[in-house]
């Protein structure tokens, strides 16, 4: 190792290095001093627009500071120093500046390392030195054999000067605006482009240096610093239909950039796409809902079978070579067809909701399986059942059943059936047989409770498995029960598709039954109330409802929803104590509670 030199001469070495990469550019005139006695600053670079150094074609001053020294390794791609805390404070009065360290082993082997200290990053360093008289500051490498990349960092360090001449006080982070009065119109950053021949270029140099986050509050024209971020990838949606057969499989393809132009594909949840050297790999985990997983096997189907596949309305190619990891067409494809057996089951139970499948326990795969074979084949399944039909509830990952096991005949096992697609369902009294009971829908035995989470009940199918049954009335008390359980599950819902139910159910009682008339009538307001104002006629009707003979119940239903709720209390003070619980359990208390 040669002799270290003297601290005079190390400093006139790196600054004679850093003056000769500047000057390179033929656009940065710099202007740094050896021996410099002014404080904290060596110089200043001066960055013109083109190569005619005159001051109608000056970009900007960038202030500068540069340490020399002599070491015996390099401290790799980022280097550390201390800095001086008074030397900080001066940087941040005066906007800014560009902080350089040159590393030299001898006189042949060197390297220069920058950090661009704003004021943003200037302010969040003396908030953290405290009390200390130097603090630690990182460094990059510096560009200084690529023009390109040089005069992109002193661009850079001027536009963020700029906009960094005010900053928003306690804001050191994108977290802290939730503790301002700003109402906050949109984030935005800085996009570089000196030197940048395309998109990949320009996500590379996003993804090699940190950015700063601007907030631009609402009905100001500025934006303000607010972060500062390390990307380790970009994603990019591309929006372009995946079609296969005819169908279309996905919407959009995401492309993931990495730093060193480092991509890859990804589609849905699962499916990702690398390439190297024209050879494709097809990773696919398994993880997705139960549609996605059916998408992503028919994707990887054609793949392997070099069907055609559009992106948008461009074919893909058909690449030679592609790495399925093992898989087989074979294995893809008998996957496919039992997924394909799942969704018609589902399917044929009503489920709108997409099956968890990714997340399944061995035990609840292992349902899955009993249910395809039990729905969709009719054949029974290995579960413990008694000899009388059972009614129980199955959860299946997110989803929830309601279903029926029959023992069945003479064989081992039993049959599952639909609950709510059972016909033959009777109520009857203790002591009565099935013959003198009341067949109903099974739709009258659930609450909403029931409903609401229960994924097989189909609110589409509730108005012909009611008509579907002889009606009675027995059968109309319990339908009445049903819709006060529907507006139930509309007041936690809020879903317009309910309410249409319920006056579908409404219209079918009167047109059955014509002795409770005020019943149907008050029903049927109070169900309309939920999504209009009544209208005179109706306010009339309700009106006459509170003159004397009425039933207490219809007066207190009548007020509640005319709105009268002083005469209300008066009416349900005068209940008994049986009496005021029944009619608290009623729907039209939401009406009531959600005016007090």
């Amino acid at each position: 190792m040669e002799e270290k030199p003297n601290t005079s001469v190390i400093e006139m070495y790196s600054i004679n290095k850093l003056t000769d990469a500047v000057l390179r550019t033929g656009v940065i005139e710099p202007d740094i001093h050896e021996n410099d006695k002014t404080p904290s600053w060596d110089g200043e670079m001066r960055l013109y627009h083109s190569s005619e150094f005159n001051k109608s074609n000056l970009a900007g001053r960038i202030p500068v500071q540069v340490k020399g020294t002599w070491v015996e390794r390099f401290q790799k791609n980022k280097a550390t120093f201390q800095a001086e805390v008074s030397d900080l404070r001066n940087y941040l009065n005066d906007g800014g500046v560009i902080f350089f360290l040159i590393q030299s082993k001898n006189y042949d082997d060197y390297k220069i390392y920058y950090t661009s200290l704003l004021p943003f990053d200037l302010r969040r360093i003396l908030d953290s030195a405290g009390s200390q008289k130097t603090k630690q500051i990182k460094l990059d490498l510096f560009p200084h054999r690529y023009k390109d990349g040089i005069i992109r960092v002193c661009y850079d360090f001027l536009t963020n000067k700029r906009k960094q001449a005010s900053l928003l006080p306690d804001v050191c982070s994108v977290q802290d605006l939730k503790k301002t009065s700003l109402e906050i119109d949109k984030l935005q950053f800085s996009v570089p482009s000196i030197g940048l021949k395309n998109r990949d270029d320009l996500f590379e140099e996003l993804l090699s240096h940190p950015q700063y986050i601007y907030a631009k509050p609402k009905n100001i024209d500025l934006a303000f610093a607010v972060d500062k971020i390390y990307p380790q990838k970009i994603i990019t949606r591309q929006k372009n239909e995946i079609v296969v057969n005819g169908e279309v499989l996905y919407d959009h393809i995401d492309v993931i950039r990495a730093p060193n132009k480092k991509r890859h594909f990804e589609l849905g949840s699962d499916i990702t796409i690398t390439a190297n050297n024209h050879h494709f790999n097809v990773n696919y985990k398994f993880q997705g809902t139960l549609q996605e997983q059916i998408r992503e096997m028919k994707l990887i189907s054609a793949m392997m079978q070099k069907q055609p596949i559009y992106i948008g309305k461009v074919l893909m190619p058909v690449f030679s070579s592609l790495d399925f990891h093992g898989h087989t067409l074979d294995e893809v494809s008998n996957r496919l067809s039992a997924l394909l057996r799942a969704d018609a089951t589902l399917k044929k139970l009503h489920v709108q909701k997409d099956l968890s499948l990714g997340s399944l326990t061995d035990k609840e795969t292992s349902n899955l399986n009993y249910l395809v074979d039990g729905i969709l084949d009719g054949s029974t399944v290995p579960l413990k059942c008694s000899e009388q039909p059972a009614v129980g509830k199955i959860s299946i990952g997110n989803i929830s059943l309601l279903l029926v096991l029959k023992k069945a005949d003479n064989e081992t096992g039993c049959f599952i059936r639909n609950f709510f697609e059972i016909d033959d369902l009777v109520l009857a009294g203790k002591d009565d047989s099935p013959e003198h009971g009341t067949r109903v829908s099974p739709y009258v035995l659930v609450t909403a409770e029931q409903l609401e989470t229960i994924d097989n009940a189909d609110l589409s199918e509730i108005v012909p498995s009611i008509q579907k049954q002889p009606y009675s009335a027995v059968y109309g008390e319990h339908i009445i029960l049903l819709i006060l359980e529907l507006l139930k599950l509309y007041d936690r819902r809020k879903d317009t598709t309910i309410l249409d139910v319920v006056i579908q159910l409404l219209d079918f009682l009167s047109e059955k039954d014509s002795s409770q008339v005020d019943l149907y009538q008050i029903n049927r307001l109070q169900t309309e109330k939920r999504r209009r104002k009544l209208n005179p006629e109706e306010i009339q009707y309700l009106s006459s409802m509170k003159t004397k003979g009425i039933p207490a119940q219809y007066q207190l239903a009548a007020n509640i929803l005319l709105e009268s709720f002083y005469e209300a209390h008066l009416i349900y003070d005068r209940l008994c104590p049986e009496e005021k619980e029944v009619f608290a359990s009623y729907p039209i208390m939401n009406l009531w509670k959600s005016k007090d």
